[in-house]
């Protein structure tokens, strides 16, 4: 990656560890904050979900190499095009390689969209 080419800052959060708790908690110790990176979106979809339609963006994120990331995470767009946004990692997949070290990562994550 080249310096300038990341215009964009996330925090990565992850989830808080409750026992028994079926919906993730997300609070501020767990975070990695002002990781710079590249936000770009893919597309988007509308899905039927009880009564009402549930419409979804798709995003690819573009970052350095961070150890340990996982689709149980989530990224908080801080500055960018798409600031405020909360975005949802549902693949993570190494993409730049250089003799044997990881370099990148994209992140193929899905936000939900206010209808």
């Amino acid at each position: 990656m080249r310096a300038g080419e990341l215009r964009d800052l996330v925090d990565i959060e992850q989830p808080s560890e409750a026992d028994g708790d079926p919906v993730p908690a997300f609070s501020g110790a767990d975070r990695i904050s002002n990781v710079p990176c590249n936000v770009v979106m893919t597309g988007g979809s509308e899905s039927f979900r009880g009564r009402g339609i549930e419409p979804t963006a798709n995003f690819v994120v573009e970052l350095p190499y961070y150890a340990g990331l996982t689709p149980r995470m989530r990224l908080r767009v801080k500055q960018g095009i798409f600031a405020g946004r909360i975005l949802n990692i549902t693949a993570v997949v190494p993409v730049d390689q250089d003799k044997g070290r990881l370099r990148k990562l994209e992140l193929d994550c899905r936000a939900e969209v206010d209808a």
